[in-house]
């Protein structure tokens, strides 16, 4: 990492090359037989598919593609943005060695009179350059777990917490991840009804007309508490707990229903390095933002609930649930987190991760799993006892849909969901911005 920054400082900062003219310069950095993909690249008007096939192209392609890619970082003509292209770009770095994706990235690192561009490229360097200690990690989580000893499981999940944010670039002190006793927000016996979305803090027209619309629900049959399925800001988390943005996007317009809300953190929340403390740290100077830690859980009327953080999904993580979904005598075990496990999102897929090591816990021991992270509202077919719900709707760019067939209800809309809960069942209600009713269906024991 050291060796890196060196060559990053010592770059002349006028030696960015000049940008591509037009989209024939930028497609020609590419082999002749992936021109016209390049050119489909480019279109404007289709940026997230463009942006997934930039992505295939890259694995598929190599080393073969990484002019291409610095081509669209120096014109700025990225599907997404730079950050994107430069990730793929130290993807190549740490895969496959890719010296010409890394003088790149150490020139931008260099550039005095770009300094955004140089912010992203010594992230991105600093990523590739982590990226064998994170595999080594990953291995020790192999080791840990075949040998079924739970003392070095545990010992590993606490490893693991310490490290893994830092290795990604974040810094969250290892005392914020201690989850809180079990708490209750209601008592026991009583029903309850809350609200549920994710994917918002963007303060755009969208996140205002769905948060006008919950607080019109609100008015006429008030929610006991609400939850947050992470990307609670974009574009990289809060700054500190005294971002502005707290009461000018979180405050106005969702803390003016006087409720608490209960938040999970999402992909989007760890980007910034300090989002994830300062999001928790919050929770001590606001009513309605009650975030203990990334993940804790909690009572309300006849169910329990598990708030999870499947952004860096631990060892720890998972051994603290295994023992809070066994403790638990609630009549409904409620999960919720950012990422969900399966998606009908056009340019997504399922969550082998999630299916792999939280699914086993989850199917035969809760009874609901809501997620957001899709950028749309979805229903899936039960897995086990597990029923899926997906209120990724609430502002954020909206993500088209694609035949599936685990689907029972999808739609690329804004909107949030109502969840009422009794001792007898569980009533699902997803609701679009404009305040229709778009599904509905009840889970019964």
């Amino acid at each position: 990492m050291f060796v890196a920054f060196t060559l990053a400082v010592a770059w002349p900062v006028n030696a960015q090359p000049p940008a591509p003219a037009d989209n024939s310069q930028l497609v020609n950095q590419l082999p002749s037989g992936l021109r016209q993909q390049g050119m489909e690249i480019l279109d404007p008007q289709n940026r997230s598919t463009s942006a997934a096939s930039l992505s295939a192209m890259q694995k598929s392609g190599g080393v073969d593609v990484t002019p291409f890619l610095i081509a669209l970082v120096d014109a700025n003509r990225c599907p997404r943005d730079r950050r994107y292209c430069s990730r793929l770009l130290a993807a190549s770095v740490a895969d496959y060695g890719d010296s010409q994706a890394r003088a790149a990235l150490e020139r931008w690192a260099g550039l005095g009179n770009d300094p955004e561009l140089a912010s992203i490229a010594f992230e991105q360097l600093y990523s590739a350059d982590t990226a064998p200690l994170r595999k080594l990690l990953d291995k020790q989580r192999e080791t840990a777990l075949s040998s079924g000893d739970p003392a070095a499981i545990k010992r590993y999940g606490q490893f693991e917490q310490q490290w893994l944010p830092l290795l990604n670039g974040s810094s969250f002190p290892p005392f914020l991840y201690q989850p809180p006793a079990l708490f209750s927000v209601k008592p026991e016996g009583k029903s309850i009804r809350f609200v549920a979305f994710g994917d918002f803090g963007n303060s755009s027209e969208d996140e205002k007309a769905v948060a006008g619309e919950i607080l019109k629900v609100h008015k006429k049959k008030p929610f006991d508490f609400g939850i947050t399925l992470g990307d609670n800001f974009y574009p990289r988390g809060a700054e500190s707990t005294s971002d502005p943005r707290w009461h000018a996007w979180w405050e106005r317009l969702y803390g003016r229903l006087g409720i608490p809300f209960y938040p999970t953190l999402g992909n989007h929340d760890w980007l910034n390095s300090g989002s994830a403390a300062a999001e928790v740290l919050y929770s001590r100077q606001s009513r309605s933002w009650q975030m203990p830690s990334p993940y804790y859980t909690y009572t309300a009327g006849p169910a329990q609930f598990f708030a999870l953080d499947t952004a860096y999904l631990t060892e720890g993580e998972l051994l603290w649930l295994k023992g809070e979904l066994q403790r638990s005598h609630a009549k409904w075990k409620i999960v919720y987190a950012h990422h969900p496990f399966y998606s009908a999102t056009a340019t997504r897929g399922d969550n082998k991760l999630l299916i792999e090591r939280l699914l086993p816990l989850l199917k035969d021991s809760a009874d609901m799993y809501i997620a957001g992270h899709d950028h749309n509202l979805q229903v899936f077919k039960p897995e086990g006892k597990l029923h899926f719900v997906v209120a990724g709707g609430g502002g954020a760019t909206l993500y088209d849909m694609k035949q599936y067939g685990r689907s029972q209800f999808k739609s690329k809309t804004h909107g949030f969901a109502v969840i009422e809960v009794n001792e007898h069942r569980i009533e699902v209600t997803l609701i679009d911005s404009g305040g229709k009713t778009l599904y509905e269906d009840e889970i019964t024991s």
